[in-house]
């Protein structure tokens, strides 16, 4: 462990260096550095300008703005909130190629965060992010098929849309698939199949898959223990 640190240490020497030097990529790998406390203390005060020095990078801003989007929204990480600020960095972050940034930007419309509440909104979201094949972007467009709001009700469609996510690795479109055959939700009910969709979304540390496979886990060992 003690030369895991070294590294880490090195590693944070080299991209301070390379910071100094108005390196973006170094900017906002330091400054993610300080926010998770690896190799450094925790330090809320040096992470946001170094982002601040990322944000207008074309290859790499989006990280940073994808940081500083979350942390004015929830009035995190030294920022006071500022929702409005947050939306405004997330749909640059998205401009510049944010992927997991088209579900939050549709979600924000879909919970009236920031913006006025608009389904049909979201949906345009969402259906502009599977066009240019975001996994996450797939996952809810779907959930919109699945709720008819937005969009007719399309079970079908739905399915189609989880079921490219997953292949994707998407871990939300795992789990939600996996509860699709749970329930019967526009497929055969399949619990087996549910199980393995929710233990792979679960391996990938989404917490609703990690629930739900631990539920399932200990009703098949109670079943087979005998236990009633």
């Amino acid at each position: 462990m003690k030369g895991v640190a070294k590294d880490i240490s090195k590693a944070v020497a080299l991209f301070q260096k390379a910071a100094d030097l108005g390196l973006a990529e170094a900017c906002v790998e330091l400054g993610e550095l300080y926010v998770k406390g690896k190799g450094v203390p925790i330090d809320e005060e040096k992470a946001i300008p170094l982002f601040l020095k990322a944000v207008n990078d074309p290859k790499i801003g989006w990280q940073a703005q994808r940081n500083l989007s979350e942390f004015y929204m929830l009035g995190t990480h030294g920022l006071q909130r500022d929702v409005k600020k947050g939306l405004s960095y997330l749909r640059k972050a998205v401009e510049k190629g944010d992927a997991e940034g088209w579900l939050r930007l549709g979600r924000c419309y879909d919970l009236g965060l920031g913006v006025e509440q608009d389904a049909k909104k979201a949906v345009e979201i969402y259906q502009s992010g599977t066009e240019g094949g975001c996994g996450t972007a797939m996952y809810g467009l779907a959930e919109h098929y699945l709720s008819g709001e937005g969009v007719p009700l399309d079970q079908e469609k739905a399915i189609s849309l989880l079921q490219n996510a997953v292949e994707m690795g998407d871990r939300e479109a795992l789990w939600r698939l996996g509860s699709c055959y749970d329930s019967g939700e526009g497929v055969k009910k399949d619990v087996e199949k549910a199980v393995e969709l929710y233990r792979r979304s679960a391996e990938r540390g989404y917490a609703q898959a990690i629930t739900r496979h631990f539920a399932f886990g200990e009703s098949f060992r109670r079943i087979h223990s005998g236990i009633a």
